[in-house]
């Protein structure tokens, strides 16, 4: 990942159902998901090629789904 002063790098997309949103936005942008293991976790990373570009999250109950960056 490049340090790019005023650019956003990472995206996260937070819903409750990351599965779906995974299928939805990899038929749209072509993005892969590549798991990393994080201790007893995994991160579930929005793959844009070879290059790392956000993240997939299960949203807290009530939380609507959203992008943060």
């Amino acid at each position: 990942m490049a340090h790019l002063p005023g650019k956003f790098v990472w995206f996260e997309h937070v819903s409750p159902d990351p599965a779906k949103a995974q299928a939805f936005y990899g038929g749209l942008c072509g993005w892969a998901v590549q798991s990393m293991p994080m201790g007893d976790q995994t991160y579930d990373m929005i793959m844009n090629g070879e290059q790392a570009i956000g993240g997939w999250r299960t949203a807290d109950t009530g939380v609507a789904t959203h992008w943060a960056s």
